[in-house]
């Protein structure tokens, strides 16, 4: 139990870590990121109900496992990257837990309709277009000339 549901949150974990250390733009950072939540819930679709099943049910009915303290550093990891974003001038300032909320309920309502019914089919493309979607309204109105 131990090896399988901590393995797969290390394993996530680990991939949130490499896409905001790559190069590139918030935007491709997140983009990163987008990409590696969907490729692990259709990768490992048993795994993604069996840990979702593990985070609804009574804390009693399985061996203890810190789903807050997970779920924290890896929101911690993307808001960390929208922040330098906005300090970079590829994001206009904005509440940042806000944007967590919208971005990370837009890849999970991805993986879940996937984890239900199927879809929407999880494809880096899909990926891509949910982060520019989300992202859409962060980005800086260019003036007009």
């Amino acid at each position: 139990y131990r090896a399988l549901v901590d393995g797969a949150l290390d394993d996530f974990s680990r991939a949130v870590t490499r896409a905001m250390q790559a190069q590139g733009s918030a935007v491709e950072r997140l983009q990163r990121v987008g990409r590696a939540y969907l490729e692990r819930g259709r990768a490992r679709r048993d795994l993604c109900r069996f840990i979702f099943g593990l985070v609804h049910n009574p804390a009693t009915s399985a061996p203890q496992t810190d789903f807050p303290r997970f779920y924290d550093e890896v929101v911690a990891q993307i808001a960390a990257e929208v922040e330098g974003g906005v300090a970079r001038g590829e994001f206009v300032p904005g509440r940042t837990d806000l944007r967590m909320l919208i971005l990370m309920g837009a890849l999970g309502e991805a993986l879940c309709g996937y984890l239900i019914v199927g879809k929407p089919q999880l494809s880096p493309a899909l990926a891509d277009a949910l982060i520019d979607a989300v992202v859409a309204g962060w980005r800086p109105r260019l003036e007009a000339p």
